[in-house]
């Protein structure tokens, strides 16, 4: 993908994205208090991963790991309804 640019080839992946966003934040009752923290800082909030450690006072990488971490948790549950998680 061209910085600015969408192709057809990306909507699905664009998509796809969105929807895991969307189920994470409605299934965040499923997570860590951590991971809802970085969840509600990184998606509703928008903040770099890189604030989200100082404000939290965690490393970089534990914001990446709290994030993929709540991405496979609410994955497993939705896999069912979902091919692509």
């Amino acid at each position: 993908m061209e910085a600015g640019r969408v192709d057809h080839e990306d909507l699905e992946r664009i998509y796809q994205g969105r929807i895991m966003m969307q189920a994470i934040l409605d299934h965040a009752e499923m997570l860590s208090e951590r991971q809802r923290q970085v969840v509600q800082l990184y998606y509703r909030e928008n903040r770099q991963q890189v604030e989200i450690a100082e404000a939290l006072s965690i490393s970089q990488q534990a914001v990446a790991d709290a994030l993929v971490r709540a991405k496979t948790t609410v994955g497993k549950r939705l896999k069912s309804y979902y091919t692509f998680f």
